[in-house]
């Protein structure tokens, strides 16, 4: 019943343009990907254009956990939903209780006052509703916003010599609607600034980095951060994330090796493909590689991992893919490139 409803809902939202289009969670035909994606497009062509873009990653503290009921129930007779609808919502939220279990203890049951029920299927179309409006507050501002649910990044970009930004009124906003507004509290401790720019511009920049604060406590800047699963660094061009990836992919195709005797080609090639190839394939179409040598350094893991095979050490690696049927990983981005375009 509830994916029913959740369908409903989410169709009278897309189709009456209700939900902002920066918006890229928990949405048909979006993902981290597009997110990504959309993000990396603006910033190069800023990059391209010499002028210097900060962006502000933005975290909420327990964000599903924190959505007033009450508030929740306002922002959706806003959106249109009444009636029945609206009664069986309303429901579905009251008389919740929940409790602590440790080991066979269990504490008392409490009254569940707010939150969106964490594991149901209405769960995060509701929060949805309830952070979308975000992306009003900066209006009159030249600031972009995108969302993932509730990871919000805000980023503008402007000349070495300007000597105010956008960026800063825009955090200050956000900070009213969060905390004084939708009690949504911000972690301060978790948020951060990035600043993408050429190194060379370094010396121009050193006189003019503007204060980023977030509940009175000044934001770091950072010459990469993880963004949804990605190490965006301030140059674009993603050694780091390729390094990060590529060590792990090895690590856990080393940890495989070791725990089965057998080297038989079958079972090993589906644990391969099940456990290891994914970390080499997330969000591909923002990393692919652009030099030769990131590319075989990413190659490399499967190139290794078939060699170890049952009856292919002495065979080059064109022959062993052909062998087990797999196909080479840049041949594998390639396609998804054409898949998502």
């Amino acid at each position: 019943m509830e994916r029913v409803i959740n369908t409903e809902i989410l169709d009278y939202l897309l189709e009456n343009n209700l939900i902002t289009e920066h918006q890229h969670g928990f949405i048909k035909k979006k993902s981290t990907c597009t997110n990504l994606l959309e993000c990396l497009n603006d910033w190069c062509f800023n990059m391209q254009a010499k002028l210097v873009s900060d962006v502000i990653y933005f975290d909420f503290k327990k964000a599903f956990d924190s959505v007033s009921h009450n508030k929740l129930l306002i922002k959706l007779k806003a959106y249109g939903i009444y009636d029945n609808l609206f009664d069986w919502i309303t429901a579905f939220l009251s008389n919740r209780n929940q409790a602590v279990r440790v080991c066979n203890i269990l504490s008392d049951f409490v009254p569940v006052m707010s939150g969106v029920p964490q594991g149901s299927v209405l769960g995060p179309t509701l929060f949805l509703l309830f952070i979308n409006d975000v992306r009003d507050i900066f209006g009159g501002l030249s600031v972009t916003c995108k969302l993932y649910a509730d990871d919000i990044k805000l980023y503008k970009s402007y000349c070495l010599t300007q000597t105010h930004s956008d960026l800063v009124t825009a955090t200050q906003r956000l900070i009213r609607w969060a905390n004084d507004t939708w009690q949504l509290t911000l972690a301060a401790d978790k948020c951060t600034v990035c600043r993408l720019a050429q190194p060379r511009w370094q010396i121009g920049w050193d006189h003019n980095t503007a204060e980023y604060k977030v509940n009175d406590c000044l934001l770091q800047y950072s010459d990469h951060v993880r963004d949804l699963g990605v190490i965006v660094d301030s140059t674009l061009k993603f050694e780091q994330n390729i390094s990060a990836v590529v060590h792990k992919a090895h690590t856990r195709a080393n940890l495989i090796l070791k725990c089965f005797s057998s080297r038989d080609r079958v079972p090993l090639t589906k644990v391969f493909c099940t456990y290891v190839r994914p970390l080499l394939e997330y969000c591909t179409p923002v990393w692919s590689p652009q030099h030769n040598y990131l590319t075989e350094k990413v190659e490399r893991v499967q190139r290794h991992f078939t060699k170890r095979l049952h009856g292919l050490k002495n065979k080059s690696y064109t022959e062993r893919l052909k062998l087990i049927g797999l196909q080479s990983l840049e041949h594998r981005r390639l396609n998804y490139d054409l898949v998502l375009t």
